[in-house]
């Protein structure tokens, strides 16, 4: 009896971590033509949408090999193959190694971190326009944050009297502790700024208060850091 209990507990462990990967996962930074933009896993079987230059292509359904948190599969295209391996990381992450190699010889080398696809996740709870609790202080006063297509873009502005002048835009990546990062040049300073959202909830499902960490930069000298609270402006 004890050894089919152990048998048991076994087999019950090896599939909770088959399924663990199993789910649409995305890059969380940014993809260069002819890697992957998103994955689709159901078991030992991966597809894969590739970014191309006009736009995105979907992959077959591929089956991979390996064991429960790492997996490794090839697919195929018209000039070459890539190369995917996957593995599994603490929280609803995933390390994606890539390579591409080309019927000419060349190859490129390349790693992801993909995150857990959600309906509402943290970079989409963030979305929205976004006001200085205190707008006469800090170096940013408002922040504009939309999603699109799985990417976050940002657009940060400062007060120049009475008016917004805009200090940059970029597009935003989401680190393994779910801030997002964004640098930003208005061309004399760098502003690295890193978004938290605090609190629960809203309607929807967004954060209506957010944590804005920058550093600012100059000829590549830190100039200073500052922390800022911001809310949602409806």
């Amino acid at each position: 009896m004890r050894r089919v209990y152990i048998v048991l507990l076994i087999l019950f462990s090896i599939a909770l971590h088959a399924g663990a990967m199993d789910g649409r996962w995305r890059n969380s930074g940014d993809t260069p033509p002819g890697f992957p933009e998103n994955l689709q896993i159901r078991g030992e079987y991966v597809k894969a949408r590739i970014k191309t230059i006009r736009g995105t292509k979907e992959s077959p359904s591929v089956r991979s090999i390996g064991e429960s948190g790492c997996r490794a599969l090839t697919i195929r295209g018209r000039r070459g193959s890539l190369l995917l391996m996957l593995r599994k990381e603490a929280g609803e992450r995933l390390l994606v190694y890539a390579q591409r190699l080309y019927d000419t010889g060349d190859s490129y080398s390349r790693s992801f971190l993909f995150v857990k696809s959600h309906g509402a996740d943290r970079r989409f709870a963030l979305a929205g326009r976004w006001i200085n609790s205190t707008p006469h202080t800090g170096s940013i006063f408002k922040l504009k944050i939309k999603r699109k297509n799985s990417r976050v873009k940002i657009k940060a502005f400062r007060l120049c009297g009475s008016k917004k002048c805009l200090i940059g835009k970029s597009e935003a990546l989401i680190r393994p502790d779910g801030r997002l990062r964004a640098v930003l040049d208005d061309g004399v300073e760098r502003f690295e700024i890193y978004l938290s959202g605090i609190g629960r909830r809203g309607r929807g499902g967004r954060y209506r208060h957010m944590r804005v960490d920058i550093r600012r930069f100059m000829n590549r000298k830190e100039l200073s850091r500052e922390t800022i609270y911001m809310f949602r402006k409806e």
